[in-house]
């Protein structure tokens, strides 16, 4: 399984873990898929990510578990409102990818302080503290 389906598949747990799908994560959940190559005009079309598990002893480096940590962070800001579940859900995911709990936390708190924050690469290697070189 490629890890694309495995980034898709995480965005799946996310927007399902608050119990309800709002329209704005639909399409954006949507958009994303489809930027990957999959063809998906609905989220009826997707049955087959509840089946899936997560790959197993693929190294992902260190940079590209960060950026996708933060999609799916942004993703949980799309409708507007953050669910306990889903600070849960992508806290497992996090630790999951072998990511530090403490700057998980931290990069959730800044974050979620403002509806209209979005994190720059600097800022999010500072909060996970990967050096340069």
């Amino acid at each position: 399984m490629s890890t694309r389906l495995d980034l898709l598949k995480n965005f799946w747990e996310i927007i399902t873990s608050d119990g309800e799908i709002h329209p704005d994560e639909e399409s954006f959940f949507i958009k994303i898929a489809q930027s990957m190559g999959y063809k998906l005009d609905s989220i009826e079309d997707i049955p087959l990510l509840q089946e899936i598990s997560p790959s197993k002893n693929i190294f992902i480096p260190i940079e590209e578990r960060i950026s996708n940590i933060y999609g799916l962070a942004l993703m949980m800001k799309i409708d507007g409102k953050i669910h306990k579940k889903e600070v849960e859900t992508i806290r497992n995911i996090g630790i999951e990818m072998g990511l530090p709990v403490d700057s998980l936390n931290t990069m959730l708190e800044i974050l979620f302080e403002n509806r209209k924050k979005f994190l720059t690469a600097g800022e999010l290697k500072q909060i996970f503290s990967i050096s340069n070189n």
